[in-house]
């Protein structure tokens, strides 16, 4: 049976792209853009990096937020996680090595309902500064602070959540694999915020053919890692079990 539940508390979604956002809703967004789910979810749509995710997080916390979220994609830095594998993260860290841990209770009642239809990975979630672009680059973050995935807010959102004194849980489906490069095109075409435009994609791909290949295999996988993040908003119910009867 599903968890007892107390009156919905508000969690609050800190989502780095317009596109990650359809795991959550079907609304037309763009960045900047914060709004209400239903009764007890808020989303904010950050743009990528920490600074964009702390104002996020900051923003939903003044709107009533009582837990926060980041919520989206993350690229692999370990052989164990393809396309589409879940990560629920013990723990993340950020480039300087500071850790911030997920809540305890939180989490576990996450992992525990994922668990239904994934194994979602807990191992340590590092948040980086920029894309990496190589496979050789994701092997040297991955040996230096033995993470296995890789995002750019996540570790913001999670001190925030720390000064704030508000529980903190990390979501994130593999959109990247280890084994492959960020084509060309993607790094060209995309802005500061993560906005690829599609312009500029069409115009690079034109002049360089050779990476079609690698582009629609990067598309393949956002799609098998928006599927993973439907599925399990889906399977943790409108709050995210923030909500639930056991202390938060």
């Amino acid at each position: 049976m599903p968890p007892e539940r107390v009156s919905a508390a508000v969690v609050g979604l800190v989502v780095a792209l317009p596109q990650e956002s359809r795991s959550l809703t079907n609304r037309r967004v763009r960045i900047g853009e914060c709004f209400a789910v239903g009764k007890a979810r808020r989303i904010c749509i950050a743009g990528i990096g920490a600074e964009n995710a702390r104002r996020a997080a900051y923003r939903l916390i003044e709107e009533g937020a009582r837990g926060l979220v980041s919520w989206g994609c993350a690229a692999s830095v370990s052989p164990d996680l393809g396309p589409g594998a879940l990560c629920l993260p013990e723990e993340v860290l950020d480039a300087r090595g500071e850790r911030q841990p997920a809540w305890p209770a939180w989490h576990k009642r996450a992992q525990d309902a994922l668990a239904q239809f994934s194994s979602p990975s807990t191992g340590l979630l590092l948040s980086v500064e920029h894309m990496l672009a190589t496979v050789a680059d994701k092997k040297a973050v991955a040996a230096r602070f033995h993470a296995v995935a890789i995002d750019m807010e996540s570790a913001a959102v999670a001190a925030v959540a720390c000064e704030r004194n508000v529980p903190f849980l990390a979501v994130r489906a593999i959109a990247d694999p280890l084994d492959m490069a960020l084509p060309a095109a993607v790094l060209h075409a995309t802005d500061a915020n993560g906005i690829v435009h599609v312009s500029r994609l069409i115009r690079h791909t034109l002049l360089n053919p050779r990476e079609v290949p690698g582009l629609l295999r990067l598309a393949a996988h956002f799609r098998s890692a928006l599927r993973t993040l439907t599925s399990a908003a889906h399977r943790m119910g409108d709050d995210l079990l923030l909500g639930c009867a056991s202390s938060v």
